[in-house]
């Protein structure tokens, strides 16, 4: 499994990228980080969401997974972000082996 999340804006503008392979992971992490992704439906979400028509400073992500063979790639913001799939936001900006590159 690799994941790579990129997220720019913001109110200062700034692009961070964060990786993640499962080689870094134990058993029991991976089977957590699995379970999510399988509970937002990940790899049935559009691949672009609607940008919102007001506002500023939000957050953009650019969001790509490779699991079992699968890969899939997904643009939102925090705005517009899928639900079932804000769990994996907390998720990654609280391990701390979710590398910042």
């Amino acid at each position: 499994m690799k994941i790579h999340v990129q997220r720019s804006g913001g109110f200062a503008g700034i692009t961070t990228t964060f990786s993640l392979n499962d080689k870094s992971l134990t058993s029991s992490e991976i089977q957590q980080l699995e379970d999510l992704i399988n509970k937002a439906e990940f790899f049935n979400l559009l691949a672009k969401s609607p940008l919102p028509k007001e506002g500023a400073d939000y957050y953009t992500y650019n969001i790509t997974i490779e699991m079992k063979g699968k890969r899939h790639n997904i643009k939102t913001t925090d705005f517009s972000m899928f639900s079932k799939f804000k769990i994996f936001n907390e998720f990654y900006n609280e391990d701390p082996k979710m590398t910042l590159t």
